[in-house]
């Protein structure tokens, strides 16, 4: 079970594992900046879609308000 390695392949196999950790970390890091990249925009649309939503309840509730006034105006005008 114990076994000398020579000097070369030794530091050849530490050579290599170091870079495959640095390698997965590299893919951990690159992954988490899309999902952070991801969230960011998802938390932007949502707040553009609540601002839009909000506006168009807004308009919504002008129109409602000029209806009720036209409607008000014409029962005046009859009596």
């Amino acid at each position: 079970m114990n076994v000398i390695l020579p000097r070369d392949l030794r530091e050849n196999l530490m050579h290599t594992t170091n870079y495959d950790v640095y390698l997965q970390k590299q893919v951990k890091q690159h992954n988490n900046r899309i999902l952070t990249l991801k969230n960011s925009e998802n938390k932007l649309l949502l707040k553009l879609q609540k601002e839009n939503n909000l506006k168009l309840m807004d308009e919504k509730h002008d129109c409602d308000l000029a209806e009720i006034e036209k409607n008000n105006c014409e029962i005046e005008m009859e009596t």
